[in-house]
């Protein structure tokens, strides 16, 4: 499982030998995934490795095709695919968010039937990292070099750094979620209202 992820993952980073810098923060996750334990050889997370591996094969199989070949390819992968064609700086970051949550959401649906698998506290902690994730996409961060480094940051420090998660990684967590939606900045109160919609947060 965990050298199918790297190279699936590898393949998906270097595509067609091309620069691709809003996919920087997606490795460091990948990264945080796999040195937390929730991807690896041994007892990880069944929805963690089943979410993220449905998402590295869709990379995978969009890489290979053009914005025409994939027309009649899942959402996923043809979200994928106008991201990989598409060499438009202004527009990099927007297409990378829409395939990533495309993929996201396609996956977690797919994944649904092993939630329950989960330890209680890693399916709250769970909940909490998807609305993180939306929030970043609602705001369009950016996640190539200087904001690849804070999504590694942001997972060392917020994130669990052991499966599963634990009462207290999964309490700061909520916190640091709560501070961002609770935020007088416009933005964030219509993402706090999203998420809530979303997520019963």
């Amino acid at each position: 499982m965990l050298a199918s992820f790297a190279r699936g993952s590898d393949i998906a980073l270097n595509t067609s030998g091309r620069s691709y810098p809003e996919l920087q923060g997606l490795h460091r996750f990948q990264r945080w995934l796999t040195e937390s334990g929730r991807v690896t050889d041994g007892e990880g997370s069944v929805w963690w490795s089943k979410v993220n591996g449905l998402m590295l094969l869709d990379m995978v199989e969009s890489a290979a095709l053009g914005r025409q070949d994939a027309v009649g390819c899942s959402g996923p992968v043809r979200a994928w695919a106008a991201y990989w064609t598409n060499h438009t700086k202004g527009e990099r970051t927007r297409l990378f968010w829409e395939a990533h949550q495309c993929g996201l959401n396609e996956a977690g649906r797919k994944a649904e039937s092993v939630l329950a698998l989960e330890p209680p506290v890693e399916r709250d902690f769970i909940t909490t990292a998807l609305s993180s994730v939306e929030i970043a996409a609602l705001a369009n961060l950016p996640t190539g070099r200087g904001g690849s480094r804070v999504v590694g940051g942001f997972c060392r420090v917020f994130y669990p750094s052991s499966y599963p998660a634990d009462d207290e990684a999964g309490a700061d967590a909520r916190s640091l979620l709560a501070r961002a939606t609770g935020g007088s900045h416009p933005r964030m109160r219509i993402v706090a209202a999203v998420i809530r919609g979303r997520f019963g947060r």
